[in-house]
């Protein structure tokens, strides 16, 4: 764009320059004694007609871009609060996540995971009633929007969370232990002894001469 408008500036120029050296010097006289002379020069050239054009296109839409932000700032509000809230949430579930990891801990074995788990999804089946309870009563007047909204989204919010927690005790349940084997659990080896030779005997871990090896002249 900056450099379209410096061409059209530039042709202007050059176009309003040669029309001047044309002028006799009552016309040159007159030019200088009423500057709207001069105005009216430009406007009458084709590169002006250009730039005015030019200038109110881009106004146009600029206000167009305006108008269509100003309609979209309540949605863009709105998307903007929800993310808040889901973002929000997300921090719930994964610091209930750590919680329980640290709760559960390396001494808890499968059986004892998974029944919490079961527990867990028990519990979330019942804020589920109590989710389909609260609908019925909303639909047969007996509690106001507002506050249908409110415990709604609290209970909402709970069964979320204990699902999220049963599914990840589920996880660690199937997860491999690993029991790291100590020195104490080693097998013990009994040790290997050499065969006794012809003239020995062997009592325990010890070998020495019999009586008749000893009165045969080598000892």
């Amino acid at each position: 764009m900056g450099s379209n408008y410096e061409s059209l500036v530039d042709m202007c120029s050059s176009s309003l320059m040669n029309q001047i050296r044309t002028f006799n010097e009552e016309q040159l006289r007159l030019l200088l004694d009423d500057n709207r002379r001069i105005d009216g020069m430009i406007e009458q050239m084709p590169q002006f007609s250009t730039l005015r054009s030019d200038k109110e296109t881009r106004l146009i839409m600029c206000k167009s871009m305006a108008e269509s932000n100003l309609a979209m700032e309540p949605t863009f509000n709105q998307s903007r609060e929800k993310l808040n809230r889901t973002l929000n949430e997300v921090r719930g579930l994964i610091a209930a996540v750590k919680s329980i990891e640290a709760e559960v801990g390396d001494d808890s074995g499968p059986q004892n995971l998974e029944t919490t788990s079961a527990l867990l999804q028990a519990a979330a089946q019942t804020v589920e009633d109590e989710s389909e309870r609260l609908s019925d009563k909303l639909l047969d007047g007996d509690i106001e929007v507002d506050d249908f909204i409110k415990d709604f989204e609290k209970k909402r919010i709970r069964f979320h969370l204990r699902k999220i927690k049963a599914e990840k005790l589920i996880e660690l349940s199937r997860q491999p232990v690993y029991t790291p084997q100590t020195a104490g659990s080693r097998p013990y080896s009994q040790p290997i002894y050499p065969h006794p030779a012809a003239g020995y005997r062997q009592s325990g871990a010890f070998m020495y001469p019999t009586p008749a090896y000893r009165n045969s002249g080598f000892m």
